[in-house]
């Protein structure tokens, strides 16, 4: 659970990078529109066809299809995100859900909704 947290705390570093070049070339209504559109690119094109983020390729994690284990692809990749961020917004409940797990496989309420889950990649 400690590197799926330190994954996406690295994430939203190089995101929040991005952010601000863009918010000092661009001003700030553009740059929150841009950042909105590059972290749904970021989120569902890495998770749903590379399988890890930057931050899970550090950290030695990937997402796989419940069923299959291979890539969930982009429309999955993009629900999990969206899913993600909505419960984030609910005082950060989605991302502790996947401690309350009971079929400990520690998914998180995004991770149930795109039918995947987070494993070791070594």
């Amino acid at each position: 659970m400690g590197a799926r947290f330190g994954a996406f705390v690295i994430d939203v570093i190089i995101l929040a990078v991005v952010g601000g070049i863009l918010t000092f070339l661009l001003g700030q209504d553009l740059s929150s529109l841009l950042q909105l559109i590059i972290g749904f690119a970021y989120f569902g094109y890495l998770i749903g066809v590379r399988q890890q983020t930057v931050g899970m390729q550090v950290l030695n994690i990937r997402v796989v299809d419940a069923n299959t284990g291979g890539p969930i692809g982009v429309g999955r990749g993009l629900l999990r995100y969206l899913v993600q961020s909505l419960t984030g917004l609910l005082c950060l409940v989605g991302y502790f859900s996947p401690f309350f797990d009971r079929t400990k496989r520690y998914q998180g309420w995004h991770d149930k909704a795109a039918g995947d889950f987070v494993v070791n990649t070594r």
